[in-house]
């Protein structure tokens, strides 16, 4: 973190939304119809999360929303936009997010600069599923007239998923959370995806209404470094970050003849 911020607005937001994550939640529902079917697979979905059988809460929410499991974000869902949040927060539990350890971690003096930035993250999600990470911000990203909460989850999301493509194309991180090398290049697929996911954190951090918090600070310095000041990451926008990121590993410091 660049400064030292209040975490009590961003607990507070981000614990409404991702409760269920990790620690159980209250009931967010109240606005459905009154089917009592419906009513009960719902709090049966809540249950899988609140005891992190997220596994169980996807397909149940899956099944809710009338989508598949094996294309969740092809279909029209046949839910609500709480229920479709709902299903991106199971998404991205199951991808190996603890968000509860990233806001404390991102409310910590001691992480600085942007090695502590990017392994707020990517420590947790070593072993992450950049799959269900992807799912999760196609998700949000389809929901129309975001609040601010999806918008911050969005933001979230897109983050997580960037670190997690990184991640792929890298080989895998350390044990820190640090790439050990860094390729020659990147393909366009992976820096397509990572630009298209800078466009999602940059509206869902705006969106959001909170843009100077802990966690939000740090999402924000993160997609600007990552994206070379800009916003698109090319190859060498990437290959110069994450040789800043760890300067010891194994193609760094990338040389001037390649990125001028």
């Amino acid at each position: 973190m660049l400064a030292s911020k209040s975490i009590l607005p961003i607990f507070l937001f981000l614990s409404f939304l991702f409760y269920s994550m990790s620690m159980g939640c209250g009931n967010i529902f109240e606005d459905m119809a009154d089917d009592s079917t419906k009513e009960a697979q719902l709090e049966e979905a809540q249950m899988a999360l609140d005891k992190g059988d997220y596994t169980t809460a996807v397909n149940m929410l899956l099944s809710l929303c009338g989508l598949s499991a094996a294309d969740p974000t092809s279909g029209t869902p046949t839910c609500d936009n709480a229920t479709i949040s709902l299903l991106a927060s199971a998404y991205m539990g199951r991808a190996g997010l603890d968000l509860i350890k990233i806001i404390d971690t991102a409310a910590q003096d001691t992480t600085i600069g942007q090695q502590g930035i990017f392994t707020e993250f990517s420590s947790l999600l070593i072993n992450g599923n950049e799959q269900d990470m992807e799912n999760a911000v196609k998700l949000l990203k389809n929901i129309q007239g975001k609040t601010p909460e999806q918008n911050l989850q969005m933001a979230v999301a897109a983050t997580a998923d960037t670190v997690l493509i990184v991640r792929d194309a890298v080989g895998g991180f350390n044990s820190s959370g640090l790439p050990n090398s860094v390729p020659s290049s990147f393909n366009t697929t992976t820096t397509n995806t990572v630009t298209d996911n800078i466009s999602l954190i940059s509206t869902g951090i705006s969106g959001s209404g909170i843009a100077n918090a802990d966690l939000t600070s740090d999402i924000s310095t993160l997609q600007t470094n990552i994206a070379g000041g800009d916003t698109s990451a090319n190859s060498c926008d990437l290959r110069k970050y994450l040789c800043s990121v760890n300067p010891t590993a194994t193609g760094c410091p990338v040389p001037i003849t390649d990125c001028p």
